[in-house]
């Protein structure tokens, strides 16, 4: 019940720092699941929680049962220690930059030992989890080195908006691969139609990123953004636009070649949504 209540909170509005603090101690008293453990970090993560105390005993109670959970609480998990990197960050909190780095610590750990058993949603949720937390490069790279070979042998079970998902994290954390993205890109390509502008927007990134010069998909991805222009804000212009004069393509949109901010520091507009 506590755990359904933090989750509506954000719907409705509360945030109060007694009501919070009043539901995270009902929330410790009803000895919650790993499951719900993860459910619950999201939420009073997402609210702006900051009590350390809370959130390291959610994350250890967490981790510590691991090995008998499923493989979706794990990349629940993932997601909800990420969250909780980015408020350690925000609150400059080394307690709870620790309790996070713990959670993620297990659930990589956990992670590769059962890579064989994660399905595209977890893949997904666990590559963008780590992407977006601070988790430094020596940690996270075994995990994407592992589980590139994972998601590539089920490309064809992935969304599309997973597959621009997985390769925006393996091109933040600086481990994709040209072959990794000529893959992702061949399997996005026949529907590239069904992807958002937002994240045709990401998906340039990533490629560009990733210095992932002649794949065949540039060509249809250059299509499909100019057969719908008016999608497309003017910073995602000049960020689409920078990227392929990275990637050594034509500008698709030439008004925006001599913008102050074309290339790699406007491009990051193209990424950020998935951070959040």
């Amino acid at each position: 019940a506590p755990a359904r209540r933090a989750r509506g909170s954000p719907r409705l509005g509360f945030s109060s720092p007694t009501l919070l603090t009043a539901a995270a101690q009902r929330a410790l008293a009803t000895r919650p699941t790993p499951r719900e453990g993860a459910s619950l970090l999201l939420s009073f993560a997402s609210l702006g929680h900051t009590d350390a105390a809370f959130f390291e005993k959610l994350a250890d109670d967490a981790r510590s049962r691991l090995p008998d959970e499923s493989a979706q609480t794990l990349a629940t998990l993932a997601s909800a220690a990420a969250s909780l990197d980015q408020v350690a960050a925000s609150t400059h909190s080394t307690s709870l930059r620790a309790a996070s780095e713990r959670a993620l610590r297990a659930v990589a750990k956990e992670a590769l030992s059962r890579r064989s058993e994660l399905r595209p949603t977890e893949l997904f949720t666990l590559v963008r989890a780590f992407a977006r937390s601070e988790m430094s490069g020596h940690m996270v790279e075994p995990l994407f080195v592992s589980l590139r070979h994972h998601i590539l042998r089920q490309l064809g079970d992935f969304s599309a908006s997973q597959l621009v998902g997985v390769a925006w994290a393996y091109a933040r954390s600086g481990l994709a691969t040209t072959h990794m993205m000529r893959q992702l890109g061949d399997a996005l390509l026949p529907r590239l139609h069904q992807v958002e502008p937002d994240m045709l927007c990401s998906f340039t990134w990533s490629l560009a990123a990733a210095q992932a010069r002649g794949l065949p998909v540039l060509a249809t991805l250059e299509q499909e953004i100019l057969s719908r222009p008016g999608a497309f804000k003017r910073s995602e212009r000049e960020a689409i636009t920078g990227c392929f004069l990275r990637l050594g393509r034509p500008a698709p949109f030439p008004e925006c070649v001599s913008a102050e901010h074309v290339g790699s520091e406007q491009s990051s507009t193209a990424h950020s949504a998935w951070l959040h």
